[in-house]
C-alpha cells in the first residue's frame, strides 16, 4: 500500500527533545521585521534506499549542513525509505536518530510500491507521488548529497507572493553529444508532450505545490496514452535504455502549464550550447519565452556536493560549511572570531555554481556582488538560531576562512 509508517511495526518516535538554552549563539535581530514573513506549510522530502551508504552521505553532508543553515523552526523532513527490505525498522530508527540533531518535526515513511524498479528509478518515481505521503501544501525534494551552503530563509525558498521559487539552467553542459545530459531533453519532450525548456537539476531543495503532482501525473498519462501513470513512467522513464531527469520533466510541465503560480530565474549558459540544440529541447530562450527579469542572478542555497568540484579539495567540505557561517553572519560582537576578517563583500563562488557548472558566466561581478548584498540585507533581519556546539564541529578556524577560494567555477 501507498502510506505506511513506522507506527505499523509497532514503533512509538520519541518526542522531540527541546533545545537548551546553551546550544544558541544570538545576536541582534529585528524578530518582527516584515522581511522576516511567516514560512508556508512546506516539508522536505528525502527518498533514501535502507543502505549503509545512503545513510552515511545522509549523516555527514546533508544533515550536518541543514543543522547550521536551516533554521530548526521550520524544518521538517520525511525519510521516505524502502518499507519490505530487511532490517528497516532499525534503519529508520537511526533516520530519526540522525535527523534530529538538524530538525525538531521527522519522520520516516515506508514504501512499498514498484518494488522491482531499480533504486534510482524507484526514487525517481516516488517523487512524482509525494502527494500521497504528505499533507503538507508544499514538498521540497532533496538528496542524500544535497549541503546547505548558507543560511536559509522563506525568501530563498519562495518569493514575495507565496510562489515556490525555481532556479533553472538553459543550455547544456560541456559533455554535448553523446552525454548523458543531452540525451535527456529528448525523454522531457516525450513525456510532456513540448520541448524541454530548462535543465532544474541545478538546485536544491525542488519546492513544487502537491497539488500540481497530480495533475502533472494525469498529463503524462494524456500525452503518453498510458493507462496508469506507473505504466507511463516504466515506457518512457524507469527503462535502462532511457535518459530522463525527473525534475527538468517536473519543470517543464510546471513552466508550460502553472508558470504563473512559480517565480522563475534562469541561469543562461554561455555559449548557450556548444554543441548542436539537443533533440527535444527549446533552440533559444526567446523561444521559451523568458523575459529578461528571469535571468536575474539568484544565489543558490544548497550545493549537489557529490558533482561539486569542491568535493575533490582538501578540507572541502569544512571550508565551504565556514564560509557559509561567516557570509550568513552580521558582523557584531557575538560573531565566531574566524570570521573576523571575512569580506561578505567579496562574491561568494559557493552560492554562484551548482554540479561545478558556473552560474555566473553571463554576469558581471558588479551585478553578482550587488544580488549577494540584497540577499544579505534580508538575511540580517531574520532571527536565526546559531548552534554553538554545531557551529564548534565544523572546527572553523581564522586561516581555513581566509585561504578557501570560493570563487565562481566555470
Amino acid at each position: 500500500h501507498w502510506l505506511s509508517t513506522l507506527t505499523s511495526l509497532g514503533y512509538t518516535f520519541p518526542p522531540p527533545c527541546p533545545l537548551a538554552p546553551s546550544t544558541t549563539l544570538a545576536y541582534p535581530h529585528t524578530p518582527t521585521s516584515p522581511s522576516c514573513p511567516h514560512w508556508p506549510d512546506m516539508e522536505l522530502l528525502l527518498p533514501i534506499p535502507p543502505r549503509e551508504f545512503d545513510f552515511n552521505e545522509a549523516n555527514t553532508w546533508l544533515l550536518p549542513s541543514i543543522r547550521v543553515f536551516w533554521p530548526r523552526e521550520h524544518c521538517r523532513l520525511m525519510f521516505l525509505t524502502d518499507g519490505e527490505k530487511p532490517g528497516v525498522k532499525e534503519f529508520s530508527r537511526r533516520l530519526v536518530e540522525a535527523g534530529r540533531q538538524a530538525c525538531d518535526n521527522v519522520r520516516v515513511v515506508l514504501n512499498e510500491a514498484v518494488k522491482d524498479l531499480r533504486g534510482h528509478d524507484r526514487q525517481q518515481f516516488l517523487m512524482f507521488y509525494a502527494d500521497n505521503y504528505t499533507t503538507a501544501e508544499y514538498v521540497g525534494f532533496i538528496d542524500t548529497d544535497a549541503v546547505a551552503s548558507q543560511r536559509v530563509t522563506k525568501q530563498d525558498l519562495f518569493d514575495k507572493d507565496g510562489r515556490p521559487i525555481v532556479r533553472a539552467m538553459f543550455g547544456t553542459d560541456m559533455s554535448g553529444p553523446p552525454g548523458w545530459w543531452w540525451k535527456v531533453p529528448a525523454s522531457t519532450a516525450k513525456t510532456v508532450g513540448q520541448p524541454e525548456p530548462f535543465r532544474c537539476m541545478s538546485y536544491f531543495p525542488v519546492v513544487i505545490k502537491v497539488a500540481h503532482l497530480r495533475e502533472m501525473r494525469e498529463h503524462i498519462m494524456r500525452v503518453v496514452q498510458a493507462t496508469s501513470f506507473e505504466e507511463a513512467f516504466r515506457t518512457h522513464m524507469g527503462n535502462i535504455s532511457i535518459q530522463y531527469s525527473q525534475f527538468n520533466i517536473m519543470c517543464a510541465y510546471l513552466w508550460y502549464h502553472h508558470q504563473d503560480d512559480y517565480q522563475w530565474y534562469v541561469t543562461r549558459r554561455i555559449p548557450s550550447y556548444t554543441w548542436p540544440v539537443p533533440p527535444g529541447a527549446v533552440a533559444s530562450l526567446e523561444a521559451a519565452g523568458v523575459t529578461e527579469e528571469m535571468l536575474a542572478p539568484r544565489p543558490n542555497v544548497m550545493l549537489h556536493w557529490n558533482y561539486e568540484q569542491y568535493r575533490h579539495e582538501d578540507d572541502g567540505l569544512r571550508r565551504m560549511l565556514c564560509t557559509g557561517v561567516c557570509a550568513s553572519m552580521a558582523q557584531t560582537d557575538a560573531s565566531p572570531a574566524f570570521c573576523a576578517k571575512f569580506d561578505r563583500s567579496a562574491v561568494n563562488g559557493y552560492v554562484f555554481t551548482f554540479e561545478s557548472l558556473s552560474l555566473t558566466e553571463s554576469t558581471s561581478s558588479e551585478v553578482l556582488a550587488k544580488a549577494q548584498q540584497d540577499r544579505q540585507q534580508q538575511v540580517d533581519l531574520c532571527p536565526h538560531r546559531w548552534h554553538r556546539d554545531a557551529i564548534a564541529a565544523l572546527r572553523c578556524t581564522l586561516d581555513v576562512v581566509l585561504t578557501a577560494q570560493p570563487g565562481a567555477t566555470t
